[in-house]
Parts: structure tokens; C-alpha cells; sequence
């Protein structure tokens, strides 16, 4: 973590700014219990400062901004009619202070760490600790508050002439104007040998890390994976941060040196490691400030703390618990969390779907490829079970099971609970597939739907009348559908319709508990359900408009702004995003049958008897939004045989739940 700089040296402070790249597709922003903000929010920053999994920064208009973890409202950084000067971060609570020396706090607060002590006045810089706070004041003195079981809330004697403090967990070290510093906290000793001469202060989980005003570096504490072995040549740095078990350092030159433990990436530098003014070293994850004013994160980024993927032209997302996948409109994956990779080729998928520590892929050849093995792996699910791994044309993925939809109608469980792995008879027909905690959905080509596995909350009992729906979600004790009128019917735990009006949607997601998402064809989207005390963390940013797709994780929304922010008009009622038109009709000899969609999406173009018996598959790709294809049918099946004349039922269809279908005549 970056030291808090010495009130009013100001003039030292580095400008951050993210540009946002104005691409085809959409970037990623998240909110609620993780939060990841728009590019365009992620600017002017003067000061990050991190040591848990959330991020606050400072703008250079006195604002304030976070990312990552919000499970105790972390990112729900406070306003103020003045300026902030300083800001701090603790693991689950920020610090601010005001031009005027009063301070703001926030995030959790069970002892008090996030209440400003009495009187507050006087503030210059604040550090945070574990669940414990720290103020200097602007006569040198240092004040503490909240609890630490190595009482590093109280500062040492004598309490005067500080001018520089940090924090992290348990651990304190503080720098007075002579160049002399001080431990304190969970740390032995609490003083260098050589105590004096230093510039720059960083607390890490038990360790120090100091600066010199010749350029080099000390260490002493605790020594994670050879901390205590300081970089060679140890020379030339500018500034420190120390995270929970590792450190990093600026050099004149503006790369970064980084050391310790590295079991997430942490003290992988991204290239080019050039240009960096600052640094910042949260809980296995570190943030680099480059002298564009961009910034760099990596190492766990499970919460979004390192910033989350910097993507601009994603065309779809799926966030669960610790996982994170985005598609792209060239079909290849970024992806990040815990213990997650890229696949390899990382090419021609389709649909993505993700649940905690794991995520499931499908390609274009219709197979489905898993990334990430954690939580499957303990519940005794392999990727055998999807077994044969073809002709799949949609995922989904619940708790601990997951469910695919072939191209022959029928539905394919991987579970071991055999009340979600035993598909309700006739296991044909069905055009889309839902997996929820323990609820499985299925969409029949008639516009009715069908549930299936355990009961507790009446998840299974499908309102009437079953009818008229073209799309499906499933949460944890609940179901969700959406008719062809864009309206959203919802069933099993308590779950309220949409609370803005119950119209125009095109997209219904769910996944966790009591969560639910909608999007409107204008590119707005609704959220709602029980959030269990974080309403305002779960609003949707503003503006409300814009967005091409949505993930409701367990816990919380994950959506893609369009890069060039356009919203659907709403001149499209339709919930589905495909259109069909078939050309002559009747025909005879041959058809020239053409769809268009106005979002990215796979498609599957097929022709089915009035039965909704597939007869032929006359195209499969990817359609980019506006796009259209154009495909011959000549009457034939799949097998060659020619069909006598009569009504067909011509059907495009796409793995987001989404189909059209329109009749046409042969004539022979």
C-alpha cells in the first residue's frame, strides 16, 4: 500500500487515468457485493490505496471512487460538499479526510474502526489496519481507534512529531520529520538498526518495508518467501507498498520490482514494466500507476480488486462466485478469478456459463470445455459426464450440476443429485435450457415450460397458464419466464416481478438466492429480488442505458455497456433478438431464408415438421449485431431425402434462450 503523503506536500501526487477504448462490443462493469466501475469513472485519480480486496481512490477534485470486494459497502464511498485530501483502506472499511481535517469513514464497523474519533478535527492522513484506524494530526500527533489483538489501535510514546503513518492488518509503522520510523503492532523488532535517514514508510501482515533517502530499501519483520531478500541491485527506488505477504518497489526509472510470496501472480508485473510512478499491494494482489495516468492490475482479482478485465469489445459475461468469463466477438475467452486459465486454443466458443471456483464454455463444433476445477471436483462432477461431449448447442450451470441442450431437442444433465439429473419424459422438443441451486428448467418448442428437480420452495410448480414464453432463468429456490410480450412471470421463494414496470424486456438472468435481472429493449435493466440489506449497493449505475447483456451472480450484477453506449430503440417489442423472412413463400424449388439479429450471438438456423421434428440444419455461426446470413433450403432433409409438399416451421435459434420461428410452404 502507497504511504499517505505528507500533508500538504501535494505537488507530488500522479494523475491515474483508464481510458476507455471505444471498440465494438461492450466493457464490463460490476456492482454489488463486487464492484468493478465503468472506465469512464476510473479517472483523474490522484492516490489508490488498498490492503484487503477493495481499492479506494482519490480524484484530483477531492472525489472519491472503489472497486473490488462490497460485501460490507467497501465501494459505497461517501460524499462531500469539501474536498477530500487523503483516503485509506482497511480490509473491510475505508477512511477519508476533508480539506477542513475532518474525517469520513464507511464499510464495516464492528469496532467502531469506521466512526472518526472525538474530536474530529484536525486530520491531515489516515491509515487503516484490520479493524483498526489510525489519523495523524496536523500538530504530529497520531490517533487510534477500532480493536487489534496486538493493540496496534495505540500509538507509541513519545506521540509527536509524525509526519507519515500506514497500516496493514496488525501491523504499524509511522515516520517523524527527522527520518526516524516506528513499528509497532505485530512486529519484532520495531526499529532498524540504522534508524534514520528514511523517506517512505510501507506496512505489510507483520513486516516493514522502508525507503532510504540514497535510493535503497529495508526490510524487518516477518519474512514471507524470502522478503528479508531485498532486490539487487537494491539502488535507485522512489517509492514502496507492501502487501499481505509481499512488496513492491518503484525505481527511478519507473519499473517495478516486486518480491515475496507470488502463489496468485502478485509479483507478476505486466509488461512493459516501464512508466510506473506508483504502486499499491492489497491481499495477494498488486496495482501499478503508470505515468499516462493508466493503471495496471494483477495478481487474485477474484472480487475485481485488481481493476477486473480490461476489456472493450465483449459480447457476453457470466460472473459467479471467485469465476468471471467474458466472450468475445472473435470467440475467444478472457477470464479471471481464482485458480482459472484461458483455454487452449482459445477460439470459437459460444456461450460461457460459470459457478463458484469453475466455469463451462461451448464451442462452435458443439463441445463444451470446462474451465477451472475446484468446486466440481469436490462434488464429485467430471467433465465425462457430459457425455457424448457433441452436438450441444447450450449450457447452463447451477450450484454443483450443470445442463445441456442438444441439437436434437433433448436435454443433458451432469449432476449427482438424481432429481436434477432425471429429465422429466418426452426429453425431446425442448429449445432452451435453466440450471438454478436446485432447479433445472426446460423450454418446449411450444412456449411452455418444464421443472424439474428438488421442490422446497415450490420452484417446480410453473404458474399458469404455461404458455407464450421464450425464455428462462433459475435461481436458488426460484424460477423465472419470460413471455413473448416482454413481460417477466416469476415462481418458488418470494421473488417480485420487476418493480419499475413489468414491460420491454428481452433478457431475464438469475443465479444466487434471491437475485434477478432484467434487460429492456431500450438497454436498460431492472434489478430485483430480496438483497438482503444492500438495496443501494444493487442499483443500477447511471445512466441506465446502453447495456447488451447481463449476469446476475450470487453475489451480484455483472453487465456490458456497449462501448459506443447505443441502446436498443424500443421499435423492437420482440423478446428475441432474431428476426426471420423467407423468400419466395410458398416456394418451389428452393427458399432463400435470411436471419438478422440485432445483438452478437450464435445462431442456429434449422427446419423442423409441424411435430417439431428437426429435418435440417441449414447454417450454424456467430452473427455479429446488424448482421445477416442467407441460406438455401431446397426442400431436402439433413439425409437427402426429399420432403413432399406441406407446412414447415422454420426456427433460428441461440443459446441465450432465445428463438424465432416462421412457416413456410412447399410447394412441389
Amino acid at each position: 500500500m502507497r504511504p499517505p503523503i505528507t500533508w500538504p506536500v501535494l505537488a507530488i501526487m500522479f494523475v491515474l487515468i483508464r481510458p476507455a477504448v471505444t471498440v465494438a462490443g461492450g466493457v464490463i462493469e460490476a456492482w454489488g457485493q463486487k464492484v468493478i466501475p465503468s472506465p469512464s469513472q476510473m479517472a483523474g485519480f490522484v492516490k489508490v490505496a488498498n490492503s484487503g480486496d477493495f481499492n479506494v481512490a482519490l480524484r484530483g477534485d477531492g472525489t472519491l471512487c472503489a472497486w473490488g470486494h462490497n460485501v460490507h459497502g467497501e465501494c459505497a464511498v461517501p460524499t462531500s460538499a469539501e474536498p477530500f485530501i487523503d483516503v485509506a483502506a482497511g480490509y473491510h472499511h475505508g477512511l477519508a479526510v476533508t480539506a477542513s481535517g475532518s474525517l469520513v469513514g464507511w464499510g464495516r464497523n464492528t469496532y467502531g474502526q469506521a466512526t472518526p474519533p472525538s474530536p474530529n478535527t484536525g486530520f491531515v492522513a489516515v491509515a487503516a489496519g484490520a479493524e483498526f484506524s489510525l489519523g495523524l494530526k496536523a500538530d504530529g500527533t497520531i490517533v487510534g481507534w477500532g480493536f487489534s489483538w496486538s493493540s496496534a489501535e495505540f500509538p507509541p510514546t513519545p506521540n509527536a512529531g509524525w509526519i507519515q503513518i500506514a497500516a496493514n492488518d496488525e501491523t504499524c509503522v509511522a515516520r517523524r520529520a527527522d527520518g526516524s520510523v516506528r513499528a509497532w503492532g505485530e512486529i519484532q523488532p520495531n526499529v532498524p538498526a540504522l534508524n534514520s535517514g528514511f523517506v517512505d514508510v510501507a506496512a505489510g501482515d507483520g513486516f516493514v518495508v522502508l525507503l532510504r533517502d540514497d535510493g535503497s530499501l529495508v526490510h524487518f519483520g516477518y519474512n514471507y518467501d524470502g522478503l528479508n531478500i531485498l532486490p539487487d541491485p537494491n539502488s535507485g527506488f522512489a517509492a514502496v507498498a507492501a502487501g499481505d505477504q509481499h512488496a513492491l518497489g518503484v525505481r527511478d526509472d519507473g519499473s517495478i520490482v516486486a518480491w515475496g510470496s507470488n502463489d496468485y501472480g502478485q509479483c507478476d508485473v505486466p509488461a512493459p514494466n516501464s512508466g510506473f510512478v506508483a504502486a499499491a499491494a492489497g491481499y495477494f494482489y498488486s496495482v501499478g500507476l503508470r505515468s499516462d495516468g493508466s493503471v495496471s492490475g494483477w495478481g487474485m482479482d477474484d472480487e475485481g480488486q485488481a481493476g477486473g478485465p480490461l476489456v472493450a469489445d465483449a459480447v457476453e459475461v457470466s460472473w459467479a462466485d471467485r469465476v468471471g468469463v467474458a466472450r468475445h466477438e472473435d470467440g475467444s475467452l478472457t477470464v479471471w478469478g481464482l485458480d482459472v486459465h484461458p483455454p487452449v486454443p482459445n477460439e470459437g466458443f459460444v456461450q460461457v456459463a460459470t459457478v463458484p471456483f469453475s466455469a463451462l464454455a461451448l464451442r462452435d463444433d458443439g463441445t463444451v470445455v470446462r474451465l477451472g476445477t475446484r468446486y466440481w471436483d469436490d462434488s464429485g462432477i467430471t467433465p465425462a459426464m457430459f457425455s457424448p461431449n457433441e452436438n450441444i448447442v447450450a449450457i447452463d450451470a447451477g450450484l454443483s450440476h450443470a445442463i445441456a441442450l442438444r441439437d436434437d431437442g433433448s436435454v443433458l444433465v451432469m449432476a449427482t443429485d438424481l432429481s436434477l439429473k432425471t429429465v422429466p419424459e418426452p426429453n425431446t422438443g425442448f429449445t432452451a435450457v435453466a440450471a438454478g441451486g436446485t432447479l433445472n428448467l426446460g423450454l418446449k418448442e411450444d412456449g411452455s415450460i418444464v421443472a424439474w428437480g428438488q421442490n422446497a420452495y415450490g420452484q417446480l410448480a410453473v404458474p399458469e397458464p404455461n404458455q407464450d414464453f421464450v425464455g428462462i432463468a433459475a435461481g436458488h429456490g426460484f424460477g423465472l419466464g419470460l413471455k413473448s410480450d416482454g413481460t417477466c412471470v416469476a415462481w418458488g421463494v418470494q421473488l417480485a416481478t420487476p418493480t419499475m414496470g413489468n414491460q420491454g424486456l428481452v433478457e431475464i438472468e438469475a443465479w444466487g438466492p434471491y437475485l434477478a435481472a432484467g434487460r429492456r429493449a431500450d438497454g436498460s435493466l431492472e434489478i430485483w429480488g430480496d438483497v438482503s440489506g444492500h438495496a443501494s449497493s444493487f442499483q443500477v449505475p447511471e445512466p441506465n442505458s446502453g447495456f447488451i447483456d447481463v449476469s446476475a451472480g450470487y453475489h451480484g450484477i455483472v453487465a456490458l455497456r456497449s462501448s459506443a453506449a447505443t441502446a436498443v430503440g424500443p421499435e423492437l417489442p420482440m423478446a428475441s433478438p432474431l428476426t426471420l423472412a423467407a423468400s419466395p413463400n410458398p416456394f418451389n424449388p428452393s427458399v432463400s431464408l435470411t436471419v438478422t439479429s440485432r445483438e452478437s450471438v450464435f445462431v442456429s438456423l434449422e427446419v423442423l415438421d409441424l411435430a417439431g421434428r428437426r429435418l435440417a440444419v441449414l447454417w450454424r455461426g456467430e452473427l455479429a449485431a446488424g448482421g445477416a446470413h442467407t441460406a438455401q433450403w431446397n426442400g431436402r432433409s439433413d439425409q437427402g431425402r426429399a420432403l413432399p409438399s406441406g407446412t414447415y416451421l422454420l426456427r433460428a435459434r441461440s443459446p441465450r434462450a432465445t428463438m424465432v420461428s416462421q412457416k413456410i410452404t412447399l410447394v412441389r
